[in-house]
């Protein structure tokens, strides 16, 4: 499997039987997840996922204050089946800055430099810039404008943060490895899978969809072609309607998703029928907009690739584990719709494997680096 750049790369390690330990950080959640494989196959051997309280999200304060690497210590102590200290780790899109700038078609290091200056706050005086730890990939089959300048994809961090990031996974007792970026953990995802459903040379669309964002991007070969973070379209909207209707908490609002889920449509017994219409009625706004969003990414790809089309939408993340999602969405967006899935989920783990596809991706860079 071909590595594309991941963003923020250090030291790599030797490959064995397990991968390393990925972790995934959002604001409601930190999920940890380790593959071990065996005749040529992967499988989730180990994971954890611990929530934020509702009223302490994990912020950026909680990085400077030590509260990540405490959590992610506790977590890995009381699990106790993690093996080795080698990490990948992958911050939501909430931390992160995502935009396509031009650039001259130079070096890679003149781009960097040219880009970096791009990135650059305009500031006074009176206070210090922000340092920024960024990274870059192209815009396959976008040709160069008349001025000789190519579109490039450019996801940056400030310094400060990635550097607490380094600080609270030592003390946690882990060695970071990599800080990717999660596009380019969405990719390696895709490939992770052992049908994308999609033949060779089809795109593959993939939807993260976050409590802070979704983020969708289309790839090929391996290659991300476009990424887009959608705004406004968080899981978050939803938690927060169904805890404000229901009086229950986030957690118990995730099961509900999960366990009833959307209305479906199908014949159901009459109490799971009338919550699915409740769940349904409080998505609905969400949904559609949701929906609308990627509807009009893949027109605009579609336009921009000369009529190429992802034939299958993957879902990770939080809101893929909503039951009925899947069905909608082949429905309203047009393209078949799956949760990601991985040859063997491990038994010890009750977490559904799409919610772990960004970890189970990190955790295989430990056979690629």
């Amino acid at each position: 499997m071909q590595l594309l750049q991941p963003a923020f790369r250090w030291q790599g390690a030797q490959a064995s039987s397990t991968g390393w330990i990925g972790i995934e950080i959002g604001t409601t959640a930190i999920k940890i997840a380790q593959l071990e494989r065996k005749d040529h196959q992967s499988r989730i051997a180990r994971s954890i996922v611990v929530n934020a309280d509702d009223e302490r999200p994990f912020d950026v304060g909680c990085f400077e204050s030590g509260r990540i690497g405490q959590e992610i210590r506790k977590a890995l102590t009381s699990h106790g089946g993690f093996r080795g200290r080698n990490t990948a780790c992958v911050l939501s899109m909430h931390f992160c800055g995502l935009r396509t700038l031009s650039s001259a078609a130079e070096s890679d290091e003149e781009r960097r430099e040219l880009i970096g200056l791009e990135l650059s706050p305009k500031v006074s005086s009176s206070r210090q810039k922000e340092a920024i730890e960024f990274d870059f990939w192209d815009c396959p089959n976008q040709p160069a404008d008349e001025n000789g300048m190519t579109p490039v994809h450019v996801l940056s961090i400030p310094s400060s943060l990635s550097y607490s990031v380094g600080r609270n996974l030592l003390a946690a007792g882990l060695n970071c490895q990599v800080l990717d970026g999660l596009p380019l953990t969405m990719m390696r995802s895709a490939s992770l899978m052992d049908d994308t459903g999609a033949p060779d040379d089809q795109p593959v669309a993939i939807l993260d969809w976050d409590h802070s964002a979704a983020t969708l991007i289309v790839s090929q070969h391996n290659q991300p072609l476009l990424t887009r973070s959608i705004k406004g379209c968080g899981l978050q909207r939803l938690m927060t309607a169904i805890r404000q209707r229901l009086k229950i908490s986030s957690v118990d609002a995730e099961t509900l998703l999960k366990t009833y889920g959307i209305d479906g449509g199908e014949e159901a017994n009459n109490s799971k029928r009338k919550l699915q219409i409740i769940l349904s009625d409080l998505a609905s706004d969400l949904l559609t907009e949701l929906e609308e969003e990627i509807s009009q990414t893949l027109e605009f790809f579609e336009m921009q690739f000369r009529g190429l089309c992802p034939s299958k939408l993957t879902l990770v993340g939080a809101g893929s584990c909503i039951s009925n999602l899947s069905e909608r969405l082949t429905q309203n967006v047009g393209i078949p719709s799956s949760a990601w899935q991985l040859n063997e989920h491990g038994p010890e783990s009750g977490h559904p494997a799409s919610l772990l596809a960004s970890t189970a991706s990190l955790s295989a860079l430990g056979w690629e680096l």
